[in-house]
This record gives C-alpha cells, sequence and structure tokens, in this order.
C-alpha cells in the first residue's frame, strides 16, 4: 500500500504563514462549501462534526508525539518539502503505484481503476514534516485508513506513502468514521 508522487518540479507554491496553529471549528466550517458538505456526507458519512472530532484528537495527539501539527486544505495551503500541498501533491500524488483513483473533497485526482478508490476527508501536516492523509478507500484500501508520509524518497524521487503505524492516531481516526464515540472519548482521555 504505497502511494507516491514525483518531486522533480517546483512550481505552484503557496505558504499561508498566518496559520500557526490547528484552526477553530468555525475556520473548518467556513473552509468547506455546501455542496463538497453534502456531497461527503451523502457519499461518505462525513460530517463537521466528524471533522471537529478529529480536529480536537490532533489537538491533544500532537503534544504526545512532541509535534505541532496544521490543517492543509485549499483555503489553508501548506508546502510539503517545498511543494505546495494542495497545487502540486495532491495532482501529482498516486496510491499504490497509480492503480487507486484519488479524491479529495468533491475533486478528482486521478482516475484509473474501475475498483480502487481513496477518498481523502482531510489533510493534517507538522513542521517536521510529516504529511498525514485521512480519508476512507475500496479494495486494498477498504474503510477508514490514515495514510503517511514523511521526507524519505525513494530512488525515482518520489515521496512513500503508506498506513500509519501510530495505533492511536488509526484507531481515533476509525472510531470517528464509524460513530464509536465512547472508544473515542475513551482514547481522548488517555491523552
Amino acid at each position: 500500500m504505497i502511494i507516491s508522487f514525483f518531486v522533480s518540479s517546483f512550481f505552484g507554491l503557496h505558504v499561508n504563514a498566518e496559520q500557526v496553529t490547528l484552526p477553530t471549528q468555525q475556520e473548518i466550517q467556513e473552509s468547506y462549501t455546501k455542496s463538497e458538505l453534502e456531497f461527503l456526507y451523502n457519499h461518505y458519512g462525513w460530517s463537521l462534526d466528524k471533522e471537529y472530532m478529529l480536529l480536537n484528537f490532533i489537538e491533544k495527539w500532537q503534544s504526545s508525539m512532541g509535534q505541532s501539527y496544521q490543517l492543509v486544505s485549499f483555503e489553508y495551503p501548506k508546502n510539503f518539502m517545498g511543494l505546495s500541498v494542495t497545487d502540486y501533491v495532491l495532482p501529482n500524488s498516486r496510491l499504490m503505484g497509480g492503480g487507486v483513483n484519488l479524491y479529495y473533497r468533491d475533486e478528482v485526482y486521478h482516475y484509473n481503476s474501475p475498483n480502487q478508490h481513496f477518498q481523502i476527508f482531510s489533510i493534517y501536516l507538522s513542521d517536521d514534516p510529516h504529511l498525514y492523509f485521512f480519508g476512507v478507500g475500496t479494495e486494498d484500501l477498504s474503510g477508514p485508513n490514515v495514510m503517511y508520509a514523511n521526507t524519505e524518497l525513494n530512488e525515482r524521487g518520489h515521496v512513500i506513502f503508506e498506513p500509519t503505524h501510530n495505533v492511536d492516531l488509526t484507531n481515533a481516526f476509525r472510531y470517528i468514521y464509524y460513530g464509536d464515540i465512547q472508544s473515542y472519548n475513551t482514547l481522548l482521555e488517555s491523552y
């Protein structure tokens, strides 16, 4: 389960230096259009309430990791390894060697397979940098998954994405996605 994208071209860079902390719930709500919210809820069951729960967990979890995370979106563009996540990374990402269709909100970035899909709900980036895609997939990526990339490049200059090894982050996202509030609260209280 590998996602990769080529990093040899440096264009379309955006930096939003104003956001140095996680956004508020109101800022998250304002970052979505009504059609994006309807699309994500009607097709995947993802809602602003779930987005807020993820934000709340990230706020608690990041300090235990000794890191600081920021939300990445079209409204809060960030750079990963000098490349704009929204303008370059998303359009050039490849899941599992390119055989998986990639979506963010209601945008389609690739359509390579009638069976394999990965819908990204949220993207978080740390200063170290670590980049996380939170989403739901089909086939080999079935169900809710947290995909992770750091700055290690393969021999072709691609950044490697794989399911995170952080069990708490994965569990928190799965509890949120499936609506297991009791397990989510228990995990959240452990931080």
